[in-house]
C-alpha cells in the first residue's frame, strides 16, 4: 500500500539501513526478510520481488528494525521516505514548496474567477438599463409573445430575458431585441388610411350636396378628430366614420355609396342615441362571426351602452333587417325599408336611447316614420327634421327633450301625426304649426310651455283634418274659442266642426267652450 517497496536485508534504524537504500537516488537491492503487513495481517512472501521507482528523490528503504518503526505515519502506508536526515530534509522543502505552489495557483484561480464575475456583472447591468451608442434607450413596450418565449433559437439556445432587455442567448450579448416591423401589416394600415379617407369623401359629398332635401348639414364633422382633447372620446361622427370604413362586416365598395352612405347614417344614429359596440367583439370578430346576436334567436342582439336592445343595428345584415322579429301593437322596432331597399321606418321606442337626437335623420329622405317616444333622449329638436319631406309620424314623446319647438316643424307638410308630449319644452307655440295641413292628432301636453295658444291654430280646422289635440298641463293662458266653431248638426252637412279629443287647462287658465276635457 502507498508507494512501492525496497525491501532491505539489516534491521537498524530504520533510517536507511538493511541493504545499500542510501538516500533514495537509487534502488536499493533485495533482502531476504519477510515482513509482516499490519494493515492487512498478511505475510508477504520472502521471494516477492518489490520494484521500488526509479524516480528520483523518491527511492526508500524499509529497514527490518523495530514494531516502532511500523507505527511512525509514513510506515502506516507502508513507505519510508528516503533515507537518513538527509532524506528527510529534501522532502521537507520539497513539500513546502510545493504547497506554496498550490496555494498561490488557488489564489490565482480565485481572482481570475473574481475578475470575470465582476466583468460580467457590469456588462449585464449597462445591457439591462438599455444603453446603447447613441445614447439611453427604453425598453420595449410590447411583451414577447409566447412562442417568441417558448421557442428555441435557430443555434439552439434558449432566450431567457425580459422586456427590460435582461438575459441572453447561451452567454451571447444581453438587450432587448427590436421589433422588425411587418410590411404586411404596413401595408394594410396604409390601405386602411386610404379606405378611410375614400369614405369620408364619399359622405363628404352626401353632406355638401344636400341630398336630405334642404337639411342645411355640413360635412366639416366628419373631419372634427376631437384633436383639441385628446382625453375626450371620439364624437359620434367620428364613430360612425370608423365603423363604415374599417369595422363594418359587409365592407361595402366605393362604387355602393348608396347603401354605404345608408349605413353610416344609422351608425350615427346608433352612437348618437347611447349605443355602443359591445367591448368583446372586436372588429376581427364582427367580421367573422357578423356580429351574431348575444341574446337568445328572435330578440335581437345585446348591446352595450344604454340600449336595451340592438335589433342587429351595425351588424353583418343588411341595414333593412336591422329590426326585431314579430312585434306588438306598434310593429317590430329598428329599421324597415321598402321594395327599393330605403329606409322608410325608424322605430327605436322603449329603448332606454340616451344622448341626443341627431340631425343626420334628416338624410333619411324616405323616412315616413319616426318613433322614439319613451326613451331618455335630450338635447334639443333639431331644426332639420323640418327637411323631412315624407314623414307622416313624428313621435319623439317621454324623453328628456328640452330647448324650443323648432318652426321647423311645421314645414312637415305630410305629417298626421306630432306627438312631442311630456318632455321639458319652453317658449310658445309657433305660429307655423297652423300650416300643418294633414295633421290628425296633435299632442304637446305635459311640457313648460307659456304664453297664449296662437290663432293660426285656427286653420287646422279649415284643413278638416285634426281630430284630436292635447294642450293640458302647460302653462298656457287666454282663449282658444277659435277653435271652437258651431257643431255639426246629424243629418246636415257643411259647417260645424267635431273634437273626438280637445284637451286643455280650461279649468283655471285657458277659456275653452269646445274643450272635451278640462284639467
Amino acid at each position: 500500500r502507498g508507494a512501492p517497496l525496497a525491501v532491505g536485508g539489516g534491521g537498524g534504524n530504520g533510517e536507511g539501513d538493511g541493504g545499500e537504500g542510501g538516500i533514495g537516488e537509487e534502488p536499493g537491492p533485495h533482502a531476504a526478510v519477510e515482513p509482516y503487513d499490519y494493515a492487512h495481517a498478511v505475510a508477504i512472501p520472502t521471494n516477492m520481488v518489490i520494484p521500488v521507482p526509479e524516480e528520483e528523490g523518491r527511492g526508500v528503504g524499509v529497514g527490518g528494525g523495530s514494531d516502532d518503526d511500523f507505527i511512525d505515519n509514513d510506515a502506516r502506508t507502508g513507505s519510508r521516505k528516503g533515507g537518513g536526515r538527509e532524506g528527510r530534509r529534501k522532502r521537507s522543502l520539497r513539500e513546502a514548496l510545493i504547497g506554496d505552489r498550490r496555494v498561490c495557483a488557488t489564489i490565482a484561480v480565485l481572482l481570475v474567477a473574481a475578475v470575470v464575475a465582476v466583468a460580467v456583472a457590469v456588462s449585464t447591468a449597462f445591457s439591462g438599463s438599455g444603453a446603447g451608442a447613441g445614447g439611453s434607450s427604453s425598453s420595449s413596450s410590447v411583451p414577447p409573445s409566447p412562442t417568441d418565449r417558448d421557442a428555441p433559437d435557430a443555434d439552439g439556445g434558449d432566450d431567457v430575458g425580459t422586456q427590460s432587455g435582461e438575459g441572453n442567448d447561451d452567454g451571447g450579448a444581453a438587450g432587448t431585441p427590436v421589433a422588425t416591423p411587418d410590411p404586411a401589416a404596413t401595408e394594410q394600415a396604409r390601405a386602411e388610411v386610404v379606405r378611410l379617407n375614400e369614405v369620408r369623401d364619399i359622405l363628404a359629398m352626401m353632406y355638401d350636396m344636400d341630398e336630405g332635401k334642404g337639411c342645411g348639414l355640413s360635412s366639416t364633422v366628419l373631419f372634427d378628430d376631437d384633436d383639441d382633447d385628446s382625453t375626450a372620446p371620439p364624437s359620434y361622427h367620428l364613430s360612425a366614420l370608423q365603423w363604415t370604413a374599417h369595422i363594418d362586416p359587409l365592407r361595402l365598395n366605393i362604387g355602393e355609396f348608396k347603401q354605404l352612405r345608408q349605413r353610416y347614417v344609422l351608425a350615427v344614429v346608433f352612437f348618437a342615441t347611447g349605443g355602443r359596440l359591445p367591448v368583446a367583439n372586436s372588429a376581427q370578430v364582427e367580421k367573422e362571426e357578423g356580429m351574431k346576436p348575444a341574446s337568445p334567436p328572435g330578440e335581437g342582439s345585446t348591446a352595450a351602452g344604454s340600449w336595451i336592445d340592438r335589433f342587429h343595428f351595425l351588424t353583418g345584415r343588411d341595414e333593412c333587417l336591422w329590426h326585431e322579429e314579430g312585434g306588438g301593437f306598434w310593429g317590430a322596432r329598428g329599421a324597415h325599408c321598402d321594395d327599393d331597399g330605403r329606409v322608410v321606418n325608424l322605430s327605436l321606442f322603449q329603448n332606454n336611447l340616451t344622448g341626443i337626437l341627431p340631425e343626420e335623420v334628416c338624410l333619411l329622405s324616405e323616412l315616413g316614420q319616426l318613433r322614439l317616444l319613451h326613451n331618455a333622449i335630450g338635447g334639443t329638436i333639431p331644426t332639420t327634421y323640418g327637411s323631412l319631406p315624407k314623414v307622416y309620424e313624428f313621435m319623439i314623446s317621454v324623453n328628456d327633450l328640452t330647448g324650443t319647438l323648432p318652426t321647423e316643424l311645421g314645414m312637415l307638410k305630410d305629417v298626421e301625426v306630432l306627438g312631442i308630449r311630456s318632455n321639458h319644452l319652453t317658449g310658445t307655440l309657433p305660429t307655423e304649426f297652423g300650416n300643418l295641413r294633414s295633421v290628425k292628432i296633435l299632442t304637446i301636453r305635459d311640457n313648460r310651455l307659456t304664453g297664449t295658444i296662437p290663432p293660426e291654430l285656427g286653420r287646422l280646422l279649415e284643413h278638416g283634418n285634426v281630430d284630436r289635440a292635447f294642450f293640458q298641463f302647460n302653462n298656457i293662458s287666454g282663449s282658444m274659442n277659435f277653435l271652437c266653431p258651431p257643431r255639426q248638426e246629424a243629418g246636415k252637412s257643411g259647417g260645424g266642426y267635431n273634437w273626438t279629443d280637445l284637451e286643455s287647462d280650461c279649468l283655471e287658465k285657458v277659456e275653452c267652450g269646445c274643450c272635451t276635457l278640462c284639467r
